[in-house]
């Protein structure tokens, strides 16, 4: 393991220093040191911090190791849950944004007024179709929310700021 792969490797786990060096039984110092090239660790030392890494689920990877290409780094060998769980959050709070849209354009529409019967009938029901997901939706993510709390994790993903354009089939007035 290199310095880089353990910086990179801890970036993944969303650990400090101190947290690599609590699970490897090593000094803060120690961890500290060989990321900033100061010292290389005994060969016990750095098997018990690549061990550690592993144990949490991150894989490190060779130069050029995968296809050819790229350079040294880290990866999840499995993802872990709480990675799992802030990709889940992300993509609830993207379709809470989409549908949150298309709600607003469903009862823009309505209160335009000048649609036909039909499409007046068929915009209502799709507007508490949606309102329903919604709904559904807003659940999962206190749901998310509150997992991700309960494992020590930050909630604080960032906030999807583009909807993508979408077409309903309804001629506007």
């Amino acid at each position: 393991m290199t310095p880089t792969q353990s910086r990179a490797a801890r970036a993944l786990l969303e650990w400090s220093q101190s947290d690599l060096a609590k699970h490897a039984n090593l000094s803060e110092s120690t961890v500290r040191d060989f990321e900033k090239g100061r010292r290389v660790p005994s060969p016990n030392n750095l098997s018990a911090m690549v061990a550690a890494l592993r144990k949490n689920g991150v894989v490190l990877i060779e130069d050029g190791a995968e296809a050819g290409i790229g350079g040294e780094g880290a990866r999840f060998f499995q993802p872990s849950p709480g990675a799992v769980l802030r990709t889940e959050l992300y993509v609830n709070r993207s379709l809470l944004e989409f549908e949150t849209e298309r709600l607003n354009q469903f009862r823009n529409l309505l209160a335009q007024g000048g649609l036909s019967k039909e499409s007046m009938e068929f915009t209502r029901r799709e507007e508490q179709t949606v309102q329903a997901r919604i709904e559904t939706i807003s659940e999962n993510v206190v749901q998310l929310e509150r997992r991700l709390a309960e494992l020590g994790l930050p909630t604080g993903l960032p906030q999807p700021t583009e909807s993508p354009d979408f077409d309903f089939g309804i001629d506007e007035p």
